[in-house]
């Protein structure tokens, strides 16, 4: 399944296990885009991902520029843990991005770093995704 968002902001895409899902934002974000991305995880993603107990994420930010929504994301990523978020990679190109991303998962969740996706899902795998 492929969720698009109206605005073009991001892509979220479920993979056939139903256990990783894969976030692509894009472009600088304002706190509306957050919230349309929340929404989306709230009546497109989650009941996707009932049947599953744990699930990861791959966030791809080559697309992504720093903005300043970081309590925002912060938040969603809270949210998302407490929905079952159990593992997070991201894809990153970037130093400044990739010390924003660390800071959205706070002490709850540090995401792993990668520069290619298939670095991103050899590790998912290996934590047993």
């Amino acid at each position: 399944m492929i969720i698009k968002d109206s605005m073009g902001k991001y892509t979220i895409e479920i993979d056939k296990s139903g256990k990783i899902v894969k976030e692509t934002p894009i472009g600088l974000w304002k706190k509306e885009d957050v919230e349309r991305f929340h929404k989306d995880y709230e009546t497109k993603v989650m009941p996707q991902l009932r049947a599953v107990k744990s699930w990861a994420v791959i966030s791809d930010l080559r697309e992504y520029k720093t903005s300043n929504v970081v309590e925002e994301l912060s938040n969603h990523v809270m949210w998302k843990i407490g929905k079952g978020l159990q593992s997070a990679a991201i894809i990153v190109a970037s130093a400044i991005t990739k010390m924003q991303m660390k800071r959205t998962g706070g002490t709850a969740m540090e995401p792993m770093p990668f520069t290619s996706e298939k670095e991103a899902r050899d590790w998912l795998k290996d934590q047993g995704f």
